[in-house]
């Protein structure tokens, strides 16, 4: 189960000069094939907590496959401490639907000044683990059915 993770690696920075937070994806990558196999591209919600309390109740949600996004939250350094983003990773599946296949929390700390690239695996919860198995086990069933059923 080791192998069903998402490799995201991001840039979290603060503009003093403009007192905004940014957060830049950088790439986000399945561990295992069998993940892209079934996800045909991944999208990334993001909140602001400020003090555990969402910052101004939004959402925001990236592009499909985000690289390079930008993503920028207009605050006082001075609401950095006790701050943190939720980032939930969403798999776009089958008729656009999208489920959702893990989350972290990335902590805002005031180091943060300088823009460093970061790394972060995130675990993909086991039911979406037990249904990607379960995907490919049915689609290796009609391939060896339809292929079997060729040769008679």
């Amino acid at each position: 189960m080791e192998l069903f993770r998402i490799e995201l690696i991001y840039k979290l920075y603060y503009l003093i000069d403009d007192n905004k937070l940014i957060f830049e994806i950088i790439r986000l990558t399945p561990i295992q094939t069998l993940i892209e196999q079934c996800f045909s591209s991944f999208i990334c919600q993001i909140n602001l907590f400020i003090n555990n309390e969402k910052y101004k109740n939004k959402k925001y949600f990236s592009k499909k496959n985000p690289i390079n996004e930008l993503f920028k939250f207009d605050l006082n350094q001075f609401n950095l401490e006790k701050s943190y983003l939720k980032l939930h990773i969403l798999g776009d599946y089958q008729n656009e639907k999208c489920l959702e296949l893990g989350q972290t929390v990335l902590v805002i700390n005031h180091s943060m000044i300088q823009s460093q690239q970061y790394t972060k695996i995130i675990q993909i919860y086991e039911d979406r683990i037990d249904m990607i198995i379960q995907q490919q086990v049915i689609k290796l069933e009609f391939l060896f059915s339809s292929n079997f059923s060729f040769f008679f």
